[in-house]
């Protein structure tokens, strides 16, 4: 009998593997799967997209799958097979529970086994599938099922595209990539694309062909390349566009800026044979699709996404019914009590002779002072439901935008309530990085369960007055938008700013890397002159300190503190352009205030007063003139390379330079990078001024090396004066806006009780954007 022991044994292992795989046969004739449409492998905090199977070989069924927070139904004819697209935001979790339901009853459980992964992931849409790499997920994929949504394409950081893969890809699909580009996303198409590309994504046409060295690939991306030439097209960079790599006059890759994000030209295909055998392949690749902003000291599997979310309570807690009754009134109510329940009734008692009606009286007068003290409460806080909204509108140059919400439910009373979310949003529970301190918007919304199909929410419990927050993103057309131009020359960002929309902004401004101008109200047809001369040293401060220092700092001294709506539109900058520490955002980025109204968020038959603020947030690019510019420090990106002998560098701020790296080792290789739109400069001059803050070193007893790309080896630089000149050919050693300074301490230094500070090695380049 002990193997049939054993059998059971392995028949109980057996049945969790078989509820990972996502796949179930029901006694009803139903079988279901859920598929991850780019693999297992996601990125915390990110929009997911998951194919939803059902095929049903009995009777006509409505069934109902819920994934974590989210669930779709779906009528499923008998003999016949059903399937959708269902998108999700995950955290930091490895098993999202799944299940089946039939008539409201639960029937099947499963298991969707997921990996998290920091690295930059790209869908490859390509004749031949590419190398599995370490330092960037590859996906191949197909245009059958690249989703039509801009959202479920959000998790990935790249595209690769060619001619084929777009011709077979729907209106929905392409409207969706270019939306997607607009947020930030990076389209990297094949030659055989550009002529099909639509102009607004355009970065260049091929005027033939032609046959390069491959000199510049091998020292750029520190690989030797097997052939000695490449046939590669060549390409003519329009008038939006700049040579990030070239070889001699020829380009490589030509970069587009759109919205946040990029389309990038490349001068070969990426699935040809040479391309794919040379080791430098994932170096290279890399360097299109660079990891996104370090926001490792919020924790593992922390994004931008969840800063938003972590700062959307604080705004949406801004109503004055969630505030707490004045304590001067409780004070004096509580002291009224206080002399009635003690003296005044003893005395009277006493007086009465009645002293045994004290345990008549006290009680009395304690459930009056209670029915006052909730009196008080339910005027302040009303009796109304509320339900309090922001909407930041993020736009591309046809009007068409993304908007990212967030909304708060305020209840009265005790309820349970059913949301529908209109106007085809899709809500999503909050996901706050418990890390940073914040609350997630009330326990009972991350229960509750979203629907996109329709949209609505279900099962949400709401204690009395109390509020529970949630999410929403959509796309609309006709968006609140403005038509911007800005150039550099110099320090300066001079331009113009027109309000090409129907509604009046109010409360506009023009950010740049930590230097703001405000404009004020710029009403429907209005133009507003650009003049912002960026500093060396910028502010590190968010934008809403940026624009509203001074009306905060005078509200902070009075004793009420700042104005209400002072503070939601603080809260509002806060959600919209996150601060992440010890960094500075170097893109262009126009805000202002909008009337725009649109009702998204439904009670079905109760009654609700609803507000909402909502804030255009605009991306434009610069255009550079061939003017002559200037750089300094806190235009580059630090990050210290990898190296088990060398250690990792965090990034820090200096007080002299502003962005920096800590150190912790001896010796080290620090890289920089310029930002994509100016990776094409052409150095004109280049020099260092060193400095380390509250470290034990001194810059001049730091010895500095720069890597020369043209030669591939390290040159010394002398420090002379507190600084480092470079005086001959400045720019074989920047290549598509990188510079490597290798930095090693004086070995007489003794750094046996720790090596630390911030350093900053203060690079000052003046040169030409091509």
């Amino acid at each position: 009998m002990r193997w049939i022991r054993w059998c059971w044994l392995l028949l109980l292992i057996a049945l969790p593997i078989s509820a990972a795989s996502g796949q179930e046969q029901s006694n009803n004739g139903l079988i279901w799967q859920v598929e991850p449409v780019f693999g297992t492998i996601y990125r915390p905090g990110e929009w997911m997209a998951l194919r939803v199977k059902v095929s049903n070989t009995g009777v006509d069924r409505t069934v109902e799958i819920h994934v974590g927070n989210y669930n779709v139904e779906l009528d499923v004819p008998g003999g016949s097979q059903k399937e959708t697209l269902l998108y999700g935001q995950f955290d930091q979790a490895f098993r999202v529970p799944m299940a089946l339901y039939l008539n409201g009853e639960k029937r099947e459980t499963a298991t969707l086994q997921l990996r998290s992964t920091d690295r930059p992931m790209v869908a490859t849409l390509l004749e031949q599938p590419l190398p599995q790499l370490t330092k960037v997920v590859l996906v191949a994929t197909d245009s059958k099922q690249l989703p039509n949504s801009a959202i479920g394409l959000d998790m990935l950081n790249g595209i690769a595209l060619n001619q084929r893969s777009w011709g077979e890809l729907s209106p929905e699909q392409q409207q969706a990539i270019k939306q997607w580009v607009n947020n930030g996303g990076m389209l990297l198409v094949e030659p055989n694309l550009l002529e099909d590309l639509p102009a607004d994504l355009q970065p260049a046409q091929v005027a033939g062909a032609q046959a390069i060295a491959t000199t510049t690939l091998s020292q750029v991306f520190l690989q030797p390349f097997n052939e000695a030439s490449l046939d590669i097209a060549l390409l003519q960079p329009n008038n939006q566009s700049a040579t990030s790599l070239k070889q001699d006059q020829t380009p490589i890759f030509v970069k587009r800026p759109v919205g946040k994000g990029f389309v990038i030209a490349s001068a070969f295909t990426l699935d040809q044979q040479e391309i794919v055998a040379w080791r430098g392949y994932e170096n290279m690749l890399v360097s299109l699709f660079p990891q996104e902003q370090n926001t490792g000291w919020m924790g593992p599997g922390s994004s931008e996404n969840m800063i938003r979310d972590t700062n959307a309570p604080a705004l949406l807690n801004n109503l004055p019914a969630l505030d707490l009754p004045p304590l001067k009134t409780l004070l004096i109510l509580l002291g009224i009590y206080i002399v009635l329940a003690g003296p005044v009734t003893y005395l009277v008692l006493r007086r009465l002779d009645r002293m045994a009606l004290a345990w008549l009286t006290i009680p009395a007068l304690t459930l009056i002072f209670a029915v006052l003290a909730y009196g008080i409460g339910s005027k302040q806080r009303g009796t109304d439901i509320l339900v309090h909204d922001v909407a930041l509108i993020y736009p591309d140059a046809d009007a068409n935008a993304t908007v990212l919400g967030y909304a708060g439910i305020f209840s009265p009373v005790r309820d349970e309530y059913q949301v529908t979310i209109k106007n085809g949003a899709y809500p999503r529970p909050l996901l706050v990085n418990p890390n940073m301190g914040g609350n997630n918007g009330g326990v009972n919304a991350t229960r509750a369960l979203y629907s996109h199909q329709p949209g609505d929410i279900r099962n949400l419990t709401i204690n009395q007055w109390s509020m529970e927050m949630f999410a929403y993103e959509q796309s609309i057309s006709d968006a609140p938008h403005v038509q911007i131009e800005i150039s550099m020359k110099e320090k300066n960002i001079i331009g113009t700013v027109r309000n090409t929309s129907k509604y009046t902004l109010n409360e506009a401004a023009f950010i740049m890397l930590g230097n703001a101008q405000k404009f004020g109200t710029i009403e429907p047809g209005a133009e507003k002159s650009i003049e912002l001369q960026i500093n060396n040293n910028p502010s590190m401060s968010g934008a809403s300190y940026l624009l509203f220092q001074k009306e905060l700092d005078a509200g902070y001294q009075t004793p009420s503190g700042p104005p209400r709506d002072l503070l939601a539109k603080t809260q509002a900058l806060d959600i919209a352009l996150p601060n992440i520490y010890s960094s500075v955002d170097r893109n262009a980025v126009f805000v202002a205030f909008v009337d725009f109204n649109q009702s998204v968020i439904d009670l079905p038959e109760k009654r609700f007063a609803a507000t909402q603020r909502s804030l255009l947030v605009q991306y434009p690019q610069l255009s550079y003139s061939q003017n002559v510019v200037e750089l300094t420090n806190n235009w580059f990106s630090y990050t210290m390379e990898e190296d088990p002998n060398m250690g990792m560098g965090s990034v820090c701020t200096t007080s002299a330079r502003g962005t920096g790296t800590s150190i912790s080792q001896k010796t080290g290789i620090i890289q920089l990078n310029l930002p994509a739109t100016l990776s094409s400069i052409e150095a004109q001059s280049l020099r260092f001024l060193p400095t380390i803050d509250g470290g034990m070193v001194a810059p001049n007893k730091v010895n500095y090396e720069l890597y020369n790309w043209v030669n591939g080896q390290w040159d010394g630089l002398s420090f002379k004066n507190g600084a480092l000149d470079l005086t001959t050919n400045p720019s074989d050693y920047l290549q598509q806006g990188s510079l490597r300074m290798r930095y090693s301490i004086d070995p007489s230094i003794d750094t046996t009780a720790g090596l630390w500070g911030c350093f900053s090695v203060g690079p000052v380049l003046t040169g030409v954007v091509k």
